[in-house]
């Protein structure tokens, strides 16, 4: 996370930006939340992208030691073909 707009984290590397997506996926999976086999796109519906999301943000905030803020007040979900 680094730009004019955004605070530098220097604790936060590629580890974090791509394990923790994959640690919130993997909880889903060990939770019931995705139910289906196979590959999938992530538009193809078979994760519900604010708990995904919700948990990301949760992990990074943790991982930053910083709130990133409420998941309604970053990012809006809209899907074409809902």
């Amino acid at each position: 996370i680094n730009s004019e707009s955004t605070n530098h984290y220097d604790a936060i590397g590629m580890g974090e930006i791509t394990g923790i997506p994959l640690a919130c996926g993997i909880k889903m999976l060990a939770e019931g939340k995705i139910n289906k086999s196979g590959v999938f796109s992530p538009e193809a519906g078979h994760i519900d992208p604010h708990d995904f999301i919700t948990d990301v943000l949760d992990e990074l905030s943790i991982a930053i030691d910083k709130p990133l803020g409420d998941f309604e007040e970053n990012i809006r979900i809209n899907r074409s073909w809902e």
